[in-house]
């Protein structure tokens, strides 16, 4: 994912202050999903562990969708706003400042340019009609941005879809949550040898990733990765990402 996101492909390439020193020695990265087939109440949709040398981490995502032919969020009534925000509340309450609203955003409201999601939501084949990256068609705002320390709505609103593809509060792509959750950038490592140390809830889906790596060096792509990161926000157009990554 540091690759993806530091290193460019054209021919301009990067800047010296943003090559990723990553580790020379392979890494070993190994992922396992579970979907059992019923949903439990208390759970989220999904659940990702991270085990990788500087310990485990969690984060729980729960999900909505926007109705492609309305641009509307789909189940928009106050029961539905207020489970939301009980479901949202819990995940916090487990997790901290890991715990994410995931968004699926349909694809006529993205540029189609570099992602696509064969899926409802994403409407399938559209022709897109926005300047917003394709990468934003997984969408997450972290829960602390939506709700006050007391677990309440912050505002009336609650989450805002401004325009296509842009929501308030401010969002962030999957993929950048799923960076800035593996190099510590956003929440910390348990020292727990296995997640189940640390939660025994049953979520609707889980997903693990586990990394090995030597140490020493893992520690180093790290602090690189959280440099890159506080000195490059995530570009709304993949335009503004040339020569980023």
């Amino acid at each position: 994912m540091s690759c993806i996101w530091t290193v460019h492909s054209g021919p301009a390439g990067l800047p010296p202050k943003h090559a990723m020193p990553l580790p020379s020695t392979p890494l070993q990265i190994q992922f396992g999903k579970t979907s059992p087939s019923e949903e439990k109440i208390n759970g989220a949709d999904l659940k990702l562990i991270l085990t990788t040398p500087s310990g485990v981490k969690r984060a729980l995502f729960q999900a909505k969708a926007i109705e492609p032919s309305v641009r509307q969020f789909r189940r928009n009534s106050t029961q539905d706003w207020q489970k939301l925000e009980t479901q949202l509340r819990s995940m916090r309450m487990r997790v901290g400042d890991t715990a994410f609203l995931l968004i699926y955003v349909p694809g006529n409201q993205l540029n189609g340019a570099l992602h696509s999601y064969s899926t409802w939501e994403q409407g399938f084949p559209v022709i897109p009609s926005s300047n917003v990256s394709s990468r934003f068609g997984a969408t997450v705002i972290s829960v602390g941005d939506l709700l006050d320390p007391s677990g309440n709505w912050r505002t009336l609103q609650k989450v805002q879809n401004i325009s296509a593809g842009r929501f308030a509060p401010n969002r962030m792509s999957f993929a950048r949550a799923m960076i800035e959750l593996v190099s510590c950038f956003r929440g910390n490592y348990s020292s727990a040898r296995t997640v189940d140390e640390v939660d025994d809830h049953v979520d609707d889906r889980s997903l693990s990733v586990g990394i090995q790596a030597d140490r020493q060096e893992w520690e180093g792509a790290l602090e690189a990765t959280r440099r890159w990161l506080r000195e490059n926000p995530e570009p709304e157009s993949d335009q503004d990402s040339e020569g980023r990554g």
